[in-house]
């Protein structure tokens, strides 16, 4: 699957999360090319990382979460290594009722 994620909302990626698990635990092997690592955290039991078509690690998602060549080369360093435990659809601020006059004629 090429990043089957890839443009659902936080709840959308959870039934995700649940469906693959769910195969994955059926003993269907799946191959999950993803770049939300909470997500691949969640569902993978081994991970093979590639960088310029390059093998550059292989482990399992908590190894590759706390690993210096994933973090340098892929995450960054303020990955958050459980998103979906802490995402919400709900907003952080809101505001209402913003205007500004407009100079045009």
């Amino acid at each position: 699957l090429d990043e089957p994620a890839a443009g659902l909302s936080n709840d959308e990626e959870k039934e995700l999360c649940r469906m693959l698990a769910a195969i994955r635990d059926q003993g269907v092997a799946l191959i999950l090319i993803e770049h939300r690592m909470g997500l691949v955290a969640a569902v993978a039991k081994s991970v093979v990382m590639m960088d310029a078509g390059k093998v550059v690690f292989t482990g399992s998602p908590q190894e590759a979460l706390s690993s210096e060549v994933v973090r340098e080369r892929y995450l960054g360093s303020g990955f958050d290594a459980n998103p979906l435990a802490s995402s919400s659809d709900e907003a952080l601020a809101q505001q209402s009722d913003l205007s500004k006059e407009s100079d045009r004629r």
